[in-house]
């Protein structure tokens, strides 16, 4: 033991430092607060946690279908979790797709020693795996369980066929039952498993699996209704793009959101292990040999997979644009390290290692991009649930989604809070007397840029109008120093003295200076916010800076008035902008 640590020490500290960066990611930006499609969570508990709830009405609700999905799993979690502690902790949910993550890791670790590569090449991996670009799994509660629940079960279930036995293939069946039910895609995992079954000549257990996917797809279109959360895309050409688009994501690291230079990287993974496919498996299965490259065939089987995945994406999500989402990066980065180990395995000893020096260096280097990318994004998004947290307590609203949601929501929302199966956390409470009590007085004159414009918002069914106003200031004192620190704008009614918190983007240093110079944030925000919010009346402009969990507020002499449907920006008497 002692001198096996003393041989790979160095070399497991080296892979243990993107894991522990992804932790404290994680837990410098959780927040126990609903996140968009997390309210679904709330709904199911109310609706199921009635008095006198039937059995068939449980089960009503647990395979009720929400955009698009049947979320029996993340549901069950959710209400073990209700029925442990009496109330939801979306953390908890957060802390649970972080897991999965890491097992998932540790599968495909276990796919990289059946290689018999050397145990340094490796050590790209955890830098391609563990980035931030596929934050809305690592930091979000219902999609992180839905995303990452999926792809447990489909390595589990990976891992299992390896094993080629009798239990294993049985805990199998069962977990392609979970997968099914954990998100829409998990149907998905029946067709590659059956290819990879009769690589293998297993007839009889692929004739079982089989008969599995059909009484899984029967019971799931049993309780399946078409929603309005996606659509079937008729643009081939946008098909394409989204669908390699999806294979090629982490390269938007380098060039952010370069739909050519992403699809591009797409087109060069899919067909390397289109390539490897069709030489190593489908010629093998022709000429009834062996297969050379059978010990791959679990990297190749999850590659398959997510092929599946990004298909149904392309055709469903790619109505509005090329899809290029950080929900969807999970399944970049896992092409990436499959391309990367399949690659090196085809290598001659002399190009593999030539290999290994080019990937590593780069790897650290998307890694840290990815953070200094990323962080900014997620550092918004803390601040906007932070801001939540204040505004649903003090004012019975949420400015992180459009105006209507909380009013369509209410009749689950409110109840949920006030049975207190929703229970915000203190964040504001030290501070929520001085922010609530004070007054715009001697204001002080800090430069505002305003912009007020109606977009049109594309959707299934057409187009919606939304107001929205973008405020950039780059004047204003206070510069964030750390992860715990933030400003938030702030709006004053100056007749019911409503407040309402707004979440602000930092303003950043360049990736070198950054690194040179070891500050992210600079001087300066930019803050949006869907004015529907509002109602009429006149706004004072204000920013609250939280420092050392210590809160002050500062007013701005400009203001907002809203006057029906019209909008303007008031500064030093003048109206600078109005719709």
């Amino acid at each position: 033991m002692h001198s096996a640590l003393k041989r790979y020490g160095l070399s497991l500290i080296f892979i243990g430092i993107p894991c522990l960066i992804h932790c404290w990611f994680v837990l410098s930006n959780i927040v126990n607060f609903p996140f968009q499609d997390d309210t679904l969570l709330l709904e199911f508990v109310n609706a199921v946690s009635k008095e006198n709830v039937s059995i068939n009405v449980f089960f009503e609700q647990l395979f009720k279908v929400d955009n698009d999905h049947i979320l029996v799993i993340p549901r069950l979690v959710c209400f073990t979790d209700f029925l442990i502690h009496g109330h939801l902790d979306f953390r908890l949910y957060i802390f649970i797709a972080n897991i999965n993550l890491f097992a998932i890791f540790f599968f495909l670790w276990f796919q990289f020693r059946q290689t018999k590569l050397p145990f340094y090449y490796f050590f790209p991996i955890p830098f391609l795996f563990f980035q931030p670009q596929m934050w809305e799994i690592s930091l979000w509660a219902l999609n992180g369980m839905q995303h990452s629940f999926i792809l447990l079960f489909v390595s589990a279930i990976i891992y299992c066929i390896e094993t080629k036995k009798t239990w294993a293939f049985i805990t199998a069946l069962v977990l392609g039952l979970f997968a099914t039910f954990s998100h829409g895609n998990g149907i998905l995992i029946y067709p590659v498993i059956f290819l990879a079954l009769m690589v293998q000549s297993r007839y009889r257990e692929g004739f079982i699996w089989i008969l599995g996917m059909i009484s899984s797809l029967v019971l799931y279109l049993s309780r399946y209704e078409v929603s309005q959360s996606a659509s079937l895309s008729t643009n081939i050409l946008r098909i394409l793009e989204s669908f390699f688009a999806i294979f090629g994501f982490n390269a938007s690291v380098f060039l952010p959101m370069n739909e050519i230079i992403v699809t591009s990287l797409g087109v060069i993974l899919f067909f390397f292990m289109f390539f490897v496919i069709e030489t190593d498996l489908i010629r093998g299965i022709i000429k009834k040999a062996k297969t050379t490259q059978l010990e791959n065939l679990g990297l190749i089987t999850l590659f398959c997979f997510i092929v599946l995945t990004a298909a149904i994406i392309s055709f469903v999500r790619s109505w509005n644009g090329v899809v290029m989402e950080s929900r969807f990066a999970i399944y970049a980065s896992l092409s990436t390290i499959i391309v990367y180990i399949m690659l090196a395995v085809k290598l001659d000893e002399k190009y593999r290692k030539i290999w290994f020096l080019a990937i590593l260096p780069l790897s650290v280097i998307f890694n840290y991009c990815s953070y200094i990318n990323e962080f900014k994004v997620v550092d918004y998004r803390k601040s906007s649930l932070q801001a939540d947290i204040f505004n649903w307590k003090y004012n019975h609203t949420m400015l992180s989604v459009p105006g209507q949601f909380t009013k369509n929501a209410d009749f689950f929302l409110s109840p949920v809070y006030q049975k207190k199966i929703w229970i915000l956390p203190d964040y504001w409470d030290e501070n929520a007397g001085i922010i609530e009590n004070s007054e715009p007085q001697n204001a002080g004159n800090y430069k505002l840029n305003v912009h007020l414009n109606r977009q049109k918002i594309a959707e299934k069914t057409g187009f919606s109008i939304r107001s929205e106003a973008e405020i950039i200031n780059l004047d204003f004192p206070f510069v964030k120093g750390n992860t715990n620190e933030a400003v938030y704008l702030a709006l004053k009614h100056n007749s019911d003295k409503t407040l309402l918190l707004i979440p602000t983007f930092s303003n950043t240093n360049s990736r070198i200076r950054t690194l040179w110079e070891q500050k992210y944030f600079k001087q300066g925000f930019r803050a949006n916010f869907n004015t529907d919010h509002l109602h009429e009346g006149t706004y004072q402009i204000g920013f609250v800076t939280l420092h050392n969990n210590i809160a002050s507020i500062h007013f701005s002499k400009d203001v907002f008035n809203i006057k029906g449907q019209k909008i303007s920006f008031v500064a030093d008497g003048r109206i600078l902008s109005e719709i």
